[in-house]
């Protein structure tokens, strides 16, 4: 829970329902957020999230397999979650990845781990080299850094004009046991098939990179290691898909949902809106 209410404070986005029911949980508070959750998807983890500690707090006598899912959700899930709103970026993703490995040794059965980490392989594009090595660029320790340069521009020597790269999950090669997001990977066993520069950095010139290993910062492109929207296209396409069957008919109702949607003020909330009873 420190963990979750630490990362809570320092976010400037906060996922607020999923930290109120994780603080409740957590103290066993009478006075737990009188909130609907809205329905069960499997699009929306924060919303199944807050439903299993819901029930868990509304439960005399949870089960041991309840309990269990609540200690997941506490220490591994919520803090993660908080830790990807702080820092949404890709440079980050290998960091994330490790700290979500990290707590599961600390807090997860074998058992549970076994069933946890098999799902990390098959999510394991956060530990590709590729991501790894585009954390290390902007590491504080000038050593990464400067290890990080030498892989990306020995990959640029080796690379012909034109060719492309295979994109391979390093299933294999994960290590569960690593002490930090550099070692999730051994990069200096893995085949060089894996060794490939990655391609946000591909319009920085080898000049840069020299600068940033004494500590200046690349300019690489925004790009989010995780995005809710694609979440909420999901949950929304498959809503409209069970009411919709024709493709035509389904993709148009589907742009003019997400056409409104963009239409609607950012200053606006769920919370600014007041329900009214209904008189009949």
């Amino acid at each position: 829970m420190n963990h979750l209410k630490k990362a809570q404070q320092r976010s400037k986005v906060l996922p607020g329902n999923l930290f109120e029911c994780s603080k409740w949980t957590r103290f066993n508070n009478n006075g737990f957020p009188k909130k609907h959750p809205g329905t069960i998807h499997n699009a929306r983890w924060i919303t199944t999230a807050s439903t299993v500690m819901r029930l868990y707090i509304q439960t005399r006598n949870p089960p041991k397999e309840l309990t269990r899912l609540v200690v997941m959700i506490l220490n591994i899930y919520g803090p993660t979650f908080v830790n990807i709103k702080r820092k949404p970026h890709i440079k980050y993703a290998s960091h994330h990845y490790f700290f979500a490995l990290h707590q599961g040794r600390q807090h997860l059965t074998k058992e549970e781990r076994d069933v946890v980490e098999s799902s990390f392989k098959i999510n394991s594009f956060s530990a590709h080299p590729e991501v790894i090595l585009l954390g290390a660029l902007f590491d504080p320790d000038k050593n990464t850094r400067r290890t990080a340069v030498d892989i990306i521009i020995k990959d640029r020597e080796k690379r012909k004009i034109g060719s492309f790269r295979q994109y391979i999950r390093p299933t294999k090669y994960l290590n569960f046991n690593a002490k930090s997001y550099l070692e999730l990977v051994d990069l200096s066993t893995i085949p060089n098939s894996f060794l490939t520069e990655p391609p946000l950095t591909f319009n920085i010139k080898n000049e840069e990179f020299l600068k940033c290993i004494e500590g200046d910062l690349l300019d690489i492109p925004d790009i989010p290691c995780h995005s809710q929207n694609v979440e909420r296209f999901v949950a929304s396409t498959t809503k409209e898909a069970k009411k919709t069957p024709d493709e035509r008919t389904r993709h148009q109702r589907l742009v003019t949902i997400h056409h409104s949607r963009s239409k609607i003020s950012k200053d606006f909330q769920k919370s600014d809106f007041i329900a009214f009873e209904n008189d009949e």
